[in-house]
């Protein structure tokens, strides 16, 4: 009874879907939670849970893997930097830009918006962040503003000496950069997000929809479009982009920024390759850099001399797919074999282990689709979309899916998307 209870506690204050974070994760997450606060008795940690919003922070991190680092995508940020060159800023000269991280996890993201702004060559007094996440624990994490390699890969490891300096806990963030963002505790979820705060320019909200059941979105919905102004830019994830389409926002002209306008025309927002990669100015006093040299110069430090070399690197890299390659065979075949209960347990337990694993969560949707459980099939396509967009397996599936459910224009969408990927994929490079 505790376990039905815990999840119901779950859903009621974060809109959670407990069928996509699965039985065995989240039974997994009230152990550790028991085991931390010296409970023995599950009735007892419900008890906590209802008492104490601070484990119930803690349990629901514990569950939303929050995998992050910063410029990730890299695209939404080449984006905003054009937008805000040859649309907004010609159009409020005199305004301050208002931009809302949400959830903002540890910090990555609205630290990342606040270097672009000052490689831009922006003024502090020119705009405002806000950044928020309902975990308290991320939101100390992100006014720390300490990080250790892995928040920086891609375009965000490049010339990360430059904002950072190195201290034995890690990397720290310069304070003038820190100074730039104002956090916040708060649940997107609950009516009363950020109640009182003027409406945003810009907001990113990416990654959090996926998560939540339909009531739960529906609140997220209301809040976004409370919390932006008309017109307004909201940025989401690659798996989300259809939902906030039929909400009545529209996708942008910019290739894989993820990007939409609250109830605007997505033609507005083009903006010209040659015009995003010119370099521009704000004032006779500040230059705009071009939109690809944010954090563009690498450098090595001493502390890195001595990590392996690239082809190393690879190598491991290559090793460690094969083994998650490897893990997953036994899981297929009990899937093929008609164990689909066990199959599902066990791969839950691999994403666990593997949260990136794209193939994971598609072989997870294909486990939730022959029981018939649509709804999570759906989310582990979507899932496995986010970490590879390319994965022509997930859209075939989704596309049967939406058939099954007789939603034969979106049906139609995503079996396009897959004839598309293998066009591309079989062209020579």
């Amino acid at each position: 009874m505790s376990d039905a209870a815990i999840e119901h506690l779950i859903l009621e204050y974060a809109g959670l879907n407990s069928e996509l974070l699965g039985s065995g994760n989240i039974a997994r997450a009230v152990a550790d939670g028991m085991e931390r606060t010296g409970l023995r008795d599950q009735g007892e940690y419900l008890q906590l849970l209802k008492s104490s919003a601070a484990e119930m922070e803690t349990l629901i991190n514990n569950l939303v893997v929050a995998e992050t680092w910063f410029f990730r995508d890299h695209e939404p940020f080449v984006f905003l930097n054009s937008y805000i060159q040859s649309v907004w800023l010609p159009s409020h000269p005199k305004q301050q830009l208002r931009i809302l991280s949400a959830p903002c996890s540890t910090g990555e993201e609205p630290y990342s918006i606040a270097i672009m702004l000052l490689e831009m060559g922006l003024m502090p007094e020119q705009f405002h962040i806000d950044a928020a996440d309902i975990s308290r624990h991320a939101v100390e994490t992100a006014r720390r503003a300490v990080y250790h390699d892995r928040a920086f890969r891609g375009h965000g490891a490049d010339g990360r000496d430059r904002y950072f300096r190195r201290t034995a806990e890690g990397r720290v963030l310069e304070e003038r950069v820190q100074r730039l963002i104002h956090f916040h505790v708060a649940n997107l979820v609950q009516p009363a997000f950020l109640a009182g705060q003027a409406p945003y320019h810009v907001v990113f909200c990416r990654n959090m929809v996926i998560y939540l059941v339909e009531a739960a979105r529906a609140h997220v919905l209301h809040n976004l479009n409370r919390l932006l102004v008309p017109r307004g830019i909201l940025v989401v994830g690659h798996a989300e982009l259809t939902y906030f389409q039929q909400a009545g926002y529209a996708p942008v002209a910019h290739a894989r920024s993820f990007a939409c306008i609250q109830g605007g025309q997505a033609a507005c927002s083009k903006a010209p390759q040659q015009e995003r990669m010119k370099t521009r100015h704000i004032s006779a006093r500040h230059s705009v850099a071009p939109p690809t040299s944010v954090l563009s110069r690498p450098v090595r430090s001493e502390a890195e001399a001595d990590t392996p070399d690239e082809p190393d690197r690879e190598r491991s890299r290559s090793d460690a797919s094969e083994r998650a390659e490897n893990a997953l065979i036994p899981i297929r075949r009990l899937a093929d074999q008609g164990s689909l209960d066990q199959a599902r347990l066990l791969c839950e337990q691999f994403l666990h282990e593997y949260p990136s694993s794209a193939e994971a969560y598609c072989l997870l949707g294909l486990i939730h689709q022959a029981s018939d459980r649509l709804d999570a099939a759906e989310t582990g396509y979507l899932k496995a979309l986010y970490l590879n967009p390319r994965c022509v397996e997930a859209l075939v599936h989704l596309g049967l899916c939406y058939a099954r459910r007789g939603d034969a224009v979106k049906a139609m969408r995503f079996k396009e998307r897959a004839q598309r990927m293998e066009i591309t994929e079989k062209q020579p490079a």
